[in-house]
Protein backbone atom coordinates (compact mmCIF):
# COMPACT_ATOMS: atom_id res chain seq x y z
CA UNK A 1 0.00 0.00 0.00
CA UNK A 2 1.21 3.42 -1.05
CA UNK A 3 1.68 6.27 1.88
CA UNK A 4 -0.45 9.84 0.93
CA UNK A 5 2.72 11.04 1.69
CA UNK A 6 4.86 9.03 -1.35
CA UNK A 7 1.11 9.63 -3.80
CA UNK A 8 2.08 13.42 -3.13
CA UNK A 9 6.04 13.22 -3.83
CA UNK A 10 5.13 11.22 -7.01
CA UNK A 11 2.60 13.81 -7.81
CA UNK A 12 4.74 16.47 -7.54
CA UNK A 13 7.62 15.23 -9.62
CA UNK A 14 5.34 14.27 -11.95
CA UNK A 15 5.25 18.32 -12.05
CA UNK A 16 8.05 18.59 -11.78
CA UNK A 17 9.06 17.10 -14.54
CA UNK A 18 6.16 18.32 -16.91
CA UNK A 19 6.93 21.93 -15.95
CA UNK A 20 10.78 21.45 -16.67
CA UNK A 21 9.91 19.81 -20.19
CA UNK A 22 7.74 23.02 -20.78
CA UNK A 23 10.23 25.37 -20.13
CA UNK A 24 13.14 23.42 -21.86
CA UNK A 25 11.01 23.05 -24.69
CA UNK A 26 9.87 26.87 -24.54
CA UNK A 27 13.52 28.24 -24.39
CA UNK A 28 14.57 26.09 -27.33
CA UNK A 29 12.23 27.82 -29.69
CA UNK A 30 12.27 31.14 -28.10
CA UNK A 31 16.17 31.33 -28.02
CA UNK A 32 16.83 31.23 -31.08
CA UNK A 33 13.47 33.31 -32.35
CA UNK A 34 14.45 35.96 -29.94
CA UNK A 35 17.89 36.09 -31.11
CA UNK A 36 17.48 36.25 -34.98
CA UNK A 37 14.62 39.15 -34.24
CA UNK A 38 17.10 40.85 -32.04
CA UNK A 39 19.74 40.56 -35.31
CA UNK A 40 17.04 41.43 -37.68
CA UNK A 41 15.76 44.43 -35.59
CA UNK A 42 19.75 45.29 -35.18
CA UNK A 43 20.32 44.79 -39.03
CA UNK A 44 16.90 46.87 -40.21
CA UNK A 45 18.30 50.28 -42.41
CA UNK A 46 15.27 51.46 -41.19
CA UNK A 47 13.19 49.89 -37.95
CA UNK A 48 10.26 51.09 -37.23
CA UNK A 49 9.64 53.09 -34.21
CA UNK A 50 6.38 52.00 -32.81
CA UNK A 51 5.61 55.15 -30.68
CA UNK A 52 4.15 58.74 -31.03
CA UNK A 53 5.49 61.77 -30.78
CA UNK A 54 3.33 62.34 -27.49
CA UNK A 55 4.58 59.19 -26.06
CA UNK A 56 8.00 59.94 -26.20
CA UNK A 57 7.98 63.17 -23.67
CA UNK A 58 6.54 60.77 -20.98
CA UNK A 59 8.92 60.61 -17.82
CA UNK A 60 11.07 57.65 -17.41
CA UNK A 61 10.36 55.96 -14.15
CA UNK A 62 12.98 53.44 -13.39
CA UNK A 63 11.13 51.50 -10.17
CA UNK A 64 8.61 50.32 -13.17
CA UNK A 65 11.12 47.81 -13.82
CA UNK A 66 9.92 46.04 -11.17
CA UNK A 67 6.40 45.52 -12.40
CA UNK A 68 8.24 44.53 -16.02
CA UNK A 69 10.18 42.14 -13.91
CA UNK A 70 7.45 41.09 -12.20
CA UNK A 71 5.90 39.38 -15.17
CA UNK A 72 8.94 36.14 -15.22
CA UNK A 73 7.09 34.89 -12.15
CA UNK A 74 4.16 34.37 -13.94
CA UNK A 75 6.09 31.01 -15.29
CA UNK A 76 6.52 29.90 -11.93
CA UNK A 77 2.49 29.51 -11.65
CA UNK A 78 1.65 26.12 -13.58
CA UNK A 79 4.11 24.42 -11.78
CA UNK A 80 2.11 25.37 -8.67
CA UNK A 81 -1.49 25.00 -10.22
CA UNK A 82 -1.99 23.51 -13.50
CA UNK A 83 -2.18 19.86 -13.75
CA UNK A 84 -0.09 17.30 -15.82
CA UNK A 85 -2.12 16.86 -18.37
CA UNK A 86 -2.79 20.26 -19.21
CA UNK A 87 1.00 20.92 -20.03
CA UNK A 88 1.25 19.60 -23.39
CA UNK A 89 -1.41 22.11 -24.84
CA UNK A 90 0.18 25.08 -23.50
CA UNK A 91 3.56 23.97 -24.19
CA UNK A 92 2.03 23.97 -28.27
CA UNK A 93 0.38 27.42 -27.27
CA UNK A 94 3.11 29.06 -26.22
CA UNK A 95 4.86 27.91 -29.11
CA UNK A 96 2.81 28.91 -31.25
CA UNK A 97 3.09 32.18 -29.84
CA UNK A 98 6.74 32.62 -29.93
CA UNK A 99 6.35 31.72 -33.71
CA UNK A 100 4.42 33.87 -34.54
CA UNK A 101 5.80 36.87 -32.33
CA UNK A 102 9.32 35.37 -34.39
CA UNK A 103 7.21 36.21 -37.87
CA UNK A 104 5.95 39.47 -37.06
CA UNK A 105 9.91 40.49 -36.00
CA UNK A 106 11.05 39.05 -39.32
CA UNK A 107 8.12 40.99 -41.44
CA UNK A 108 8.38 44.72 -39.47
CA UNK A 109 11.64 45.09 -37.37
CA UNK A 110 11.07 47.48 -35.01
CA UNK A 111 13.17 50.05 -32.45
CA UNK A 112 12.37 51.94 -29.69
CA UNK A 113 11.42 55.51 -29.75
CA UNK A 114 12.50 56.70 -26.69
CA UNK A 115 15.75 58.24 -25.64
CA UNK A 116 18.44 56.74 -23.42
CA UNK A 117 16.98 56.64 -20.64
CA UNK A 118 18.45 58.52 -17.07
CA UNK A 119 20.58 57.50 -14.46
CA UNK A 120 18.43 54.49 -12.29
CA UNK A 121 18.57 54.41 -8.68
CA UNK A 122 21.62 52.29 -7.00
CA UNK A 123 18.96 49.97 -4.93
CA UNK A 124 17.72 49.44 -9.71
CA UNK A 125 21.08 48.99 -10.90
CA UNK A 126 20.88 44.88 -10.68
CA UNK A 127 17.40 44.50 -12.44
CA UNK A 128 18.72 46.71 -15.37
CA UNK A 129 22.06 45.27 -15.65
CA UNK A 130 19.88 41.86 -15.43
CA UNK A 131 17.87 43.02 -18.21
CA UNK A 132 20.48 44.60 -19.99
CA UNK A 133 21.80 41.05 -20.85
CA UNK A 134 19.22 39.61 -22.91
CA UNK A 135 17.26 43.09 -24.04
CA UNK A 136 17.77 45.33 -26.81
CA UNK A 137 16.09 48.36 -28.20
CA UNK A 138 14.96 45.98 -31.06
CA UNK A 139 11.42 43.87 -31.58
CA UNK A 140 9.28 45.29 -28.84
CA UNK A 141 6.45 44.22 -30.48
CA UNK A 142 4.85 41.95 -29.90
CA UNK A 143 5.92 41.72 -26.69
CA UNK A 144 7.63 38.03 -26.16
CA UNK A 145 7.51 39.35 -22.11
CA UNK A 146 3.86 39.95 -22.16
CA UNK A 147 2.60 37.24 -24.70
CA UNK A 148 4.37 34.48 -22.07
CA UNK A 149 3.47 35.88 -19.32
CA UNK A 150 -0.41 35.83 -20.33
CA UNK A 151 -0.52 32.27 -21.71
CA UNK A 152 0.64 30.89 -18.48
CA UNK A 153 -1.44 32.72 -15.99
CA UNK A 154 -4.44 32.11 -18.41
CA UNK A 155 -3.61 28.75 -18.13
CA UNK A 156 -3.22 28.72 -14.40
CA UNK A 157 -6.04 30.47 -14.06
CA UNK A 158 -8.51 28.19 -14.86
CA UNK A 159 -7.37 25.73 -11.90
Amino acid sequence: MVSGGKVAENRWRGRLVAHARFIARFLAVFVPVYSLGLWRGAAAEAPWVLAFAWERGWPFVPAMIVLYLSLLAAWGMPLLLLPVDRYPALTRQVVRAVLACGVVFMALPTTSGFPAHAPVPAALDPAFALLGLVDRPFNLFPSLHVVGAALVLLASADH
